[in-house]
Order: structure tokens, then C-alpha cells, then sequence
């Protein structure tokens, strides 16, 4: 096993360029980097819708409620074409969802730390976590440009980091022969 990984130094390495340069690519060039992911986006909605509509359609007979199959297909699609004709407001309400799951999660966070107060010690922590969790949240609402940027932003960095630790962990591999750890 030892040798195994020691050998794939060169794949751990790769995978750190590439992910070192899609969080430059993120950073340096957010817009595009929206536009990737909506792309992306509305290739999985269409095709996931169409495969749907074929997959129920084929298998009506094994179903009375096979429509619904059908109706989430051309729903998908929908959204799909949707994401495609008008960009700017699927990204909008994109980061919309995404503020608003930030915000709840960051009251989860607290009710769950004033519940688990006499449970937990270090409960402050989740209440931190909340809180800032409800800030970010609101700060993307209230400046919806800005919130999408910095998500790529941090989507960026976070890539940076794991990049930059997974060229570590490669270089560890070839000249120590350790065991991967990831």
C-alpha cells in the first residue's frame, strides 16, 4: 500500500495545480466563473429533466402516477431554459437561496447552542457561529453584487488551500513516503 501511494505523488500533485489554479481562476475572474456554473447549471437541469420525461415515459405501465415523472422533467427543463434566457435573475435568486439557507442556519445555530447550553461547554461558539452565519446572510441580501462575489471569493480561497495542501501532501509523498491523508 506504501508503495502505491508513494507512486501516485504525481496524481496528488495534479490534483493541487488544478484546483490551486480554479481558485485563482475564481478569484481573478468571478464573472466567468458564474457564468461556468450556471452553464453547468443549465445543462444538468435539461438533461436531467429530459432523462426523466424518457425514464417515466418508458415505464408508464409500471406506474399510475408516471405523469409526475413527467411533470418534474418539464418542470426541470423549465428551469433549465429558464437559466439559460435570463441569466442575471437565476444567478440573483441563486444567491438569494443560498443568503436565506446562511441566514436560517445561523438561527438553527443559536437555538440549538441556547438548547445545548447546560449540555455543551464552548456553546458561545455555535451562538459566534450564528451570529456571523446571520450577518453574512443578510449582508448578501442587502448587497446581492457584492455577497455573489465574495462567495466565489471564498469559493476561490477555499480551493487555494486545499490546493496548496494537497502540493504538501505530494511533495511529503515523493521524498518521505508517507501515507496520503485526505
Amino acid at each position: 500500500m506504501r508503495n502505491m501511494l508513494a507512486g501516485s505523488w504525481l496524481a496528488v500533485l495534479l490534483r493541487g495545480l488544478v484546483a490551486i489554479s480554479f481558485g485563482l481562476f475564481a478569484i481573478y475572474n468571478a464573472s466567468a466563473t458564474a457564468l461556468i456554473l450556471l452553464s453547468i447549471f443549465v445543462f444538468y437541469a435539461v438533461a436531467d429533466g429530459l432523462f426523466t420525461i424518457v425514464m417515466a415515459v418508458m415505464h408508464r405501465a409500471d406506474s399510475k402516477r408516471w405523469w409526475l415523472g413527467v411533470l418534474y422533467g418539464v418542470v426541470s427543463v423549465l428551469f433549465g431554459v429558464f437559466a439559460l434566457l435570463w441569466p442575471e435573475i437565476t444567478s440573483l435568486l441563486l444567491l438569494y437561496v443560498i443568503a436565506t439557507r446562511v441566514m436560517l442556519g445561523g438561527f438553527f445555530e443559536i437555538g440549538l447552542a441556547l438548547k445545548l447550553g447546560e449540555y455543551v461547554k464552548g456553546e458561545w461558539l455555535m451562538v459566534v457561529v450564528g451570529i456571523v452565519s446571520i450577518i453574512f446572510g443578510s449582508w448578501m441580501f442587502l448587497q446581492p453584487l457584492i455577497g455573489g462575489l465574495s462567495l466565489l471569493w471564498l469559493i476561490g480561497i477555499y480551493a487555494i488551500i486545499v490546493g496548496g495542501l494537497l502540493v504538501i501532501q505530494a511533495y511529503r509523498v515523493r521524498h518521505k513516503h508517507q501515507h496520503i491523508v485526505i
